[in-house]
């Protein structure tokens, strides 16, 4: 289930935010860490490894293939909700 933090971010009752930056990024939030995803006007992005890292200071932490899977659809579901107005503030 989501909230929405603002017009343009949702959190997650699983404890993710995503939220967008500007029209080519779009942030990813669990457990303190944040990885940009850039995307492109469409917000679409172009393959799995735009999930490769965390920002700074967690730039050096390792992704495994499951956490990426993971973070993959939990990025896709923050979208989708992205665009349900129904969403309450």
């Amino acid at each position: 289930m989501f909230t929405r933090l603002n017009k343009q971010g949702v959190r997650s009752t699983d404890g993710f935010e995503v939220q967008v930056v500007d029209r080519f990024t779009i942030a990813y939030r669990s457990g303190g860490k944040t990885m940009s995803v850039y995307v492109d006007g469409d917000r679409h992005f172009s393959s799995d490894s735009v999930f490769a890292k965390w920002d700074p200071p967690f730039a050096h932490l390792q992704i495994s293939d499951q956490e990426r899977t993971q973070i993959r659809h939990n990025f896709n579901a923050g979208l989708k909700a992205l665009e349900d107005d129904t969403l309450a503030t």
